[in-house]
């Protein structure tokens, strides 16, 4: 059978296992609520005259119902996000000894009747289609180490239901898979990367070693990782840990709605030179480290920029190219604004969802937002915003490190903004939030970083 209809008939099969599953757990959960209003009307009609005892009865059988009624609303939820895309791969495993298994991979594991039709992204089984290649491989299962070898895989991607490509996933053609997902436009969120993750950031993902891990990074979606790391670790240590067990530091409340907690020393924003990785470890009794200098935000244009403006030893870009940004002088703030208004329009024609204008100064940035609003729709984003929007929005760079935007246009990148070595900081961030088209607009002289 041609391979592109064996796809596309098998991701049929399971979304009508899907549907049949979420139509239970609809009518479960339907049953529930019934119940739990049964319950608490006969508690309010017979208020007074029931016993102290069925009255704690009856309680009791209240928070049960709460209990089951949180679980059935999980397991929809999970069940609703499988119909639009149960699964990002798949990997054909022979053991050593014993038959070959096919595993699918996806977001959330997925059983029918009793069998496994797809195997959660943090599960042993599925660190095969990260971490390996065609050939020997081996993951850890309960009963201990199973070794064998792997002798096909398979990447898709899925939308809505809808098979949009199937791939087989040599490491060239997962390059070119990676390049598909990090050419995806941005939105108010951050995105998963569970069907893009590469064997480095897998690596650090499932490190269950006990102790401090400190990671330094650039551009190289290490919020993501951390992130991920998180789900993984209330995955696989669920008896130990749970979502109250985790604190994330963001830098801004706008941060946070947005994903959040490791560090760049290349990113310092407020005039004071970071601390690198070792030095952070120091503080903390047998701490790990681990660095990674594959930038997998920006196209390989803006990283060469970034590279000039703050040379960075090691520092490698993926390989996905676009347009050399534009560096462009204006003759005054009327010209900064005609310049910024032809840039807005051509973005709001394109297909990007995020545009971020960003200026070294928060009061600057706020009066550049006033202005803006008079011809343009605009979001300021300051100290005490707390969400962060999909279109154009206006901050400072210190409120918009952490963020991501598809387009990016720097405000009065010139020699009086930004000449010391703090200010250097401060243009390598602003740069770096944009993904695939970078504008710098300076009067007078362009800052010395820009140089050649």
């Amino acid at each position: 059978m041609d391979q592109g209809i064996e796809d596309q008939q098998h991701l049929e099969t399971v979304l009508e296992m899907v549907r049949e599953a979420l139509g239970q757990a609809t009518n479960l959960l339907e049953g529930i609520d019934g119940s739990y209003h049964d319950t608490k009307r006969y508690l309010a009609e017979a208020r007074g005259e029931i016993d102290p005892s069925e009255k704690f009865q009856s309680e009791l059988a209240l928070s049960e119902v709460d209990r089951h009624a949180a679980v059935a609303g999980a397991s929809k939820a999970q069940l609703e996000k499988l119909l639009d895309s149960p699964y990002f791969a798949r990997v054909d495993f022979k053991p050593e000894d014993g038959e070959g298994v096919e595993a699918y991979v996806g977001r959330f594991a997925f059983r029918f009747g009793n069998r496994s039709i797809v195997s959660d992204w943090r599960s042993p089984v599925a660190g095969l289609f990260y971490d390996y290649e065609l050939g020997v491989a081996e993951y850890e299962a309960p009963t201990g180490t199973v070794r064998g070898a792997i002798v096909g895989k398979r990447q898709f991607r899925i939308e809505h239901g809808r098979l949009v490509y199937a791939v087989d996933s040599a490491s060239s053609v997962r390059d070119e898979v990676l390049q598909r997902e990090l050419s995806r436009t941005s939105d108010r969120k951050m995105r998963t990367i569970i069907s893009s993750i590469q064997k480095e950031q897998n690596a650090l993902i499932r490190d269950e070693r006990p102790g401090t891990l400190v990671i330094q990074g650039v551009a190289s979606s290490k919020t993501s990782i951390a992130l991920h790391r998180i789900a993984y670790l209330l995955y696989r240590q669920k008896e130990r840990l749970n979502s109250k067990s985790v604190v994330i530091l963001s830098p801004n409340r706008v941060f946070g709605d947005y994903i959040s907690i490791l560090g760049d020393c290349f990113q310092m924003v407020d005039g004071r030179e970071g601390l690198d990785e070792q030095e952070v470890a120091a503080y903390y009794p047998d701490a790990r480290t681990a660095r990674l200098m594959r930038s997998y935000r920006s196209t390989y244009e803006v990283v060469e920029l970034a590279r000039r403006i703050k040379p960075i030893c090691g520092l490698e870009a993926v390989a996905r190219h676009g347009e050399e940004p534009l560096i462009a002088a204006c003759r005054d703030t009327r010209d900064v604004l005609d310049q910024v208004g032809r840039l807005i329009e051509r973005f709001q024609a394109g297909e990007g969802k995020t545009l971020g204008i960003l200026h070294k100064s928060d009061e600057l940035a706020q009066r550049y937002a006033e202005l803006l609003a008079l011809d343009h729709e605009v979001h300021f984003v300051g100290r005490d915003s707390v969400t962060f929007s999909e279109g154009v929005t206006v901050a400072s760079v210190k409120m918009a490190k952490g963020l991501e935007f598809d387009e990016v246009i720097v405000l009065d990148v010139d020699s009086r903004q930004y000449a010391t070595a703090a200010d250097r900081n401060l243009l390598y961030v602003a740069v770096t939030r944009a993904m695939y088209r970078l504008s710098l607009l300076y009067r007078g002289e362009p800052a010395e970083f820009l140089a050649r």
